[in-house]
């Protein structure tokens, strides 16, 4: 059973699963324009865990941005520069 949590720095959350911590940061809607169109997405609703198990891999970098959960592994830039 997955469990969502706030990170300690209360940025982004977490999604706790007995596989691993896995990370999600938000990307605010004024930077969509860096990830629409570019990268592979996923709305929110669906499942961290079972993307990344099997398609993106455990260390992708996710960023949420609005209804959509992207994949910015290819720029991490955005992941560690832009979101929170």
């Amino acid at each position: 059973m997955a469990r969502y949590t706030p990170n300690i720095h209360g940025t982004g959350y977490e999604v706790w699963h007995e596989k691993g911590t896995y990370r999600v940061r938000y990307l605010p809607v004024k930077y969509k324009h860096l990830v629409e169109g570019k990268f592979g997405n996923f709305h929110k609703s669906g499942s961290v865990i079972g993307m990344k198990n099997k398609y993106y891999g455990k260390d992708a970098l996710l960023v949420r941005c609005g209804s959509y959960i992207y994949n910015v592994t290819s720029e991490p830039r955005i992941y560690w520069e832009y979101a929170y």
